[in-house]
């Protein structure tokens, strides 16, 4: 749920947009993915032990992939598995875990606002068994 802010009303990239969750994606502005990297670098961080040697183990060089329902929209790849692809979205601001279409992009971007943590265990499970 978006924060609403208090007045003044003055956004940040760190804070929401009231309509959209994201003032970025309300001006079409899309994170680099230098910007995609230091997110993934700062919530690996968080992430269990076990969880953070499969994510290095199945980590890619960052590519963006197009949105095929969403043409013009792209998102960015940062690990693949078994061809499915874990992706950051600008404009969910989130990750997603997703297969590629056989045109190489996301049939859909996933809704969801998830931490890599989240996504994490719902790929390889609690950590512990991975």
């Amino acid at each position: 749920m978006a924060r609403i802010p208090k007045a003044p009303y003055t956004y940040t990239k760190h804070e929401p947009c009231i309509l959209c969750g994201s003032i970025e994606s309300l001006l079409g502005i899309t994170m680099t993915i230098s910007e995609v990297m230091d997110i993934l670098d700062r919530e690996a961080v968080d992430l269990k032990p076990t969880h953070r040697a499969v994510l290095q183990a199945i980590r890619v060089k960052p590519y963006k992939v197009p949105v095929e329902s969403d043409p013009g929209e792209t998102v960015v790849v940062v690990a693949e598995y078994r061809g499915a692809v874990l992706y950051w979205s600008d404009i969910e601001e989130g990750w997603e875990f997703e297969p590629l279409s056989p045109q190489g992009a996301i049939s859909q971007r996933g809704s969801n606002q998830y931490l890599l943590a989240h996504v994490m265990h719902q790929v390889f499970g609690p950590g512990e068994q991975v």
